[in-house]
């Protein structure tokens, strides 16, 4: 497992202004103890799955995420850094998908512009073949 992979459990409650980290937990069932003892009539905790110093691996390579929409056969449509509105477990996933106008989106981690569309081309290759596969089932 990646350092970037570590997952940790993190017990909140509430919604937009009352919302608040109650605990952050190593092991999962521990939040479940947590979440078990604190629930009640006017609590309702829930448990959140987020992952330890994501992209932390690329960021010290220079790496910075990226968002790719291109078409199907590879023209890029467009292509800008990700920016704060855009968290980076996008980057760390391998999973491109379409936007409303059948697109392919993605986000990658990259040192640049150039090197964004070439990560992004290459994935595009895998994610057709796998739509490819996926229609023949």
């Amino acid at each position: 497992m990646n350092k970037e992979q570590i997952p940790i459990y993190v017990v909140t409650e509430g919604i937009y202004s009352d919302y608040k980290i109650v605990a952050i937990c190593e092991d999962k069932s521990d939040a479940e103890l947590i979440v078990k003892a604190i629930d009640g009539e006017y609590r309702s905790p829930r448990i959140e799955n987020w992952i330890l110093n994501p992209g932390i691996d690329q960021l010290r390579k220079g790496l910075v995420p990226w968002c790719v929409r291109m078409e199907s056969d590879g023209d890029i449509l467009e292509c800008f850094r990700g920016d704060g509105s855009y968290d980076l477990s996008g980057a760390l996933e391998d999973n491109p998908n379409r936007d409303v106008n059948n697109n392919i989106f993605m986000m990658v981690f990259a040192r640049d512009e150039a090197h964004a569309v070439k990560v992004a081309g290459e994935r595009r290759i895998r994610f057709l073949r796998e739509e490819e596969l996926n229609r023949g089932c």
